[in-house]
């Protein structure tokens, strides 16, 4: 048996886009919340935790003034009221198409 993988198979942009955004809030913050794991990517994540990412529940576990990630997957609304709400300072890591 023959297993070709295709030249375009990989992460989307929008996968690609939430990593690079947490990458980046991580070369300057010491931590990051996500609301939830940012990608279905078991390695992304432990690779994002290793840098200072925190895989939360919910936003009760974020401390106020704290920055959290809203995944690429999107977040349901009444999740962006709550966060409104604690006056959180979000971050939409969601993709475009989402």
């Amino acid at each position: 048996m023959i297993v070709s993988i295709d030249k375009h198979s990989g992460f989307s942009f929008g996968v690609v886009y939430a990593i690079q955004m947490a990458e980046d809030i991580l070369k300057e913050k010491d931590v990051l919340y996500c609301l939830g794991d940012i990608v279905h990517n078991e390695r992304v994540v432990a690779d994002l935790e290793k840098a200072g990412a925190k895989v939360v529940k919910n936003l009760d576990e974020v401390p106020k003034d704290s920055p959290v990630l809203f995944r690429a997957h999107g977040t349901k609304t009444d999740i962006w009221d709550e966060a409104k709400k604690k006056n959180l300072k979000v971050i939409d890591a969601t993709c475009p198409l989402v």
